[in-house]
């Protein structure tokens, strides 16, 4: 092979090389610089049947912190500030934002789930699903209604794992539509269907397994009111008595 041949053979071998280097690069990395934010995608989490977060609502969010990300190159959106603004809700348990390939911005927000509500003379609250207090700022809820003498701490403690165990049985997740806390810490219960109040005694006092304690205590105290309903308030009518007592085990007083 002449000289002049192989130089030629080992340029062409070098700009190959490049080539190769350069497209699988351009493979790797594609460039955006053309590609353009087209669609803002919100995914919440049981967005459709619980909570207070809306997809206009968190678009909204956005804008109020100059988050508007339709037009703009990707690469110029900011992940970290949509998520901590969408984070900064005190009705949002947690989020996470991407860009996908085709320019598209999805964020996914698991939403904070109010269980009850708290109102009384000076306060008004939720109680999440996590335990935690938010705000109401006006929002509705179909949950359990607290009412009486109850600070934060005692509603977080004894009242969310008492409601949850009352959320976990279908029939009394719908029969029990209030509860009343006196003076004395003693728990009363307000049923949808039936003109009377059933008092419990109570709760058992807050240890490390109190969501267990109180689960037990309260089981015990709905399996006797639903012996009583279906063999006594049945056969007597449901609007016989005005008040069921339940505190002492083996017995119940009626009034």
């Amino acid at each position: 092979m002449k000289p002049w041949h192989s130089i030629i053979l080992a340029l062409f071998n070098v700009v190959l090389a490049a080539y190769l280097v350069l497209a699988l690069t351009a493979f790797n990395h594609p460039d955006n610089s053309d590609n353009r934010c087209q669609k803002v995608e919100i995914n919440i989490a049981e967005g459709k049947t619980n909570g207070f977060l809306t997809e206009k609502g968190v678009l909204d969010m956005l804008r109020q912190h100059d988050i508007v990300p339709l037009g703009y190159n990707p690469d110029s959106i900011n992940i970290r500030k949509v998520e901590d603004v969408v984070k900064a809700s005190p009705l949002v348990k947690n989020a996470d934002a991407c860009i996908t390939t085709d320019g598209k911005l999805i964020v996914d927000i698991t939403q904070r789930l109010p269980v009850m509500r708290v109102k009384t003379y000076n306060s008004d609250y939720f109680v999440d699903d996590s335990g935690n207090i938010m705000p109401t700022n006006n929002y509705q809820s179909d949950v359990v209604i607290v009412t009486g003498y109850v600070s934060k701490g005692y509603a977080q403690r004894s009242l969310f794992p008492l409601v949850n165990t009352i959320n976990g049985d279908e029939l009394w997740q719908q029969q029990i539509e209030q509860i009343n806390v006196t003076a004395s810490k003693g728990i009363e219960l307000v049923p949808r269907v039936g003109n009377h109040i059933v008092y419990i005694g109570q709760l058992p006092s807050p240890t490390t397994d109190t969501t267990d304690n109180i689960s037990e205590f309260l089981n015990n105290k709905l399996q006797r009111l639903k012996q009583f309903y279906r063999y006594g308030l049945s056969k007597v009518g449901w609007d016989t008595y005005t008040y069921i007592n339940l505190e002492y085990d083996n017995q119940i007083i009626c009034k």
